[in-house]
């Protein structure tokens, strides 16, 4: 009878255990469903997880502890990269809104091979066809249009992206914010985080004249 009532106990634990991982698996996919079109580093370090977590989704009624337990370390780590994909999807958000209110005239001008007026001069190598503006984060006086009226949410952008190489512990390479036709590129550059803001096809050749 003891050992019966014991097994019975365990077998509780292990079912409200599995309730309570099936509810956040459940969550946890119906969220990132709708991010799935938010392209970053981050959403890059997530995917890999997801077919591991929607297998075990299927299977938690047949895993023992150990198997729970290896599922929920990895939804754990899912859910902590989900949160933070939220918070640059809410930053890039803010960044497009800004951007769809800007001066056309500044979003669709003509690329000029002269680096403009007032310009960080070791800039001009980077203006390739097809880059819209260009700036430093620290020196929001010199940040070329449109960029100039996103300090705050670009600042917003750049906290999250520490604090993701903070909680994986490593530094991260250029930030690269896909949006739509355009793509956004964070950089740390000289001691100075570069941003530039750029027509899509011209991303790779950027990001070529970037790498030292």
């Amino acid at each position: 009878a003891p050992i019966a009532r014991a097994l019975q106990a365990l077998r509780r634990r292990l079912e409200a255990k599995q309730e309570e991982l099936l509810t956040r698996l459940t969550a946890f996919l119906q969220a990132e469903a709708r991010l799935r079109g938010f392209q970053s580093e981050t959403s890059r370090r997530l995917k890999p997880l997801l077919p591991v977590l929607e297998s075990a989704r299927e299977r938690l009624s047949r895993l023992g502890p150990k198997g729970l337990a290896q599922v929920e370390k990895t939804l754990g780590e899912a859910e902590a990269l989900l949160r933070e994909l939220e918070r640059e999807a809410e930053a890039a958000k803010a960044v497009l809104q800004e951007i769809r209110g800007a001066d056309l005239e500044a979003l669709l001008g003509v690329f000029d091979p002269n680096p403009k007026e007032g310009a960080p001069e070791d800039l001009g190598r980077l203006r390739l066809p097809g880059v819209e503006a260009l700036g430093y984060l620290e020196q929001p006086e010199r940040m070329e249009a449109p960029l100039a009226s996103l300090q705050e949410p670009l600042e917003a952008l750049k906290r999250s992206l520490d604090r993701l190489d903070e909680g994986l512990g490593q530094r991260r390479g250029p930030a690269v914010v896909l949006l739509g036709e355009k793509a956004l590129v964070l950089s740390e550059r000289r001691g100075h985080t570069l941003v530039a803001l750029l027509e899509r096809a011209s991303l790779s050749a950027f990001l070529l004249e970037l790498a030292p």
